[in-house]
């Protein structure tokens, strides 16, 4: 299984949005649902602190193809995803809609992080 880890920029006001998703366990179960139905085996989530309000948000998802998962997400027209492309537009002020590709090793644009070290 492979790993995906993105990380976005929380806007400012909208981390409280975020742990209220987190702590709605029908929304959360749904969520579940939908991430299965893209191949994701299974998502963790972190919120870094930066000295701005808002933060960073980190998504690390496995799946055995976590890149198509990207795309099957980026592309679904499920009403469900739809909602959660609106909501993480307004919460990072980034569209995901854009089609990402891997960032090469030194030259690192917007999208899905670069390992460089796994232990």
């Amino acid at each position: 299984m492979a790993m995906l880890a993105m990380a976005y920029p929380i806007q400012p006001g909208m981390v409280h949005k975020i742990m209220k998703f987190a702590r709605d366990s029908a929304l959360m179960g749904h969520y579940q649902e939908t991430l299965r139905s893209l191949g994701i085996q299974h998502e963790r989530w972190f919120l870094q602190a930066t000295d701005q309000d808002g933060g960073v948000f980190i998504s690390v998802w496995e799946a055995d193809d976590p890149l198509e998962a990207l795309e099957k997400f980026q592309s679904s027209s499920d009403p469900f995803v739809v909602i959660l492309k609106q909501h993480y537009k307004i919460g990072s002020g980034s569209d995901l809609e854009l089609r990402y590709v891997p960032a090469p090793a030194v030259r690192l644009p917007p999208g899905p992080a670069t390992a460089i070290f796994d232990w």
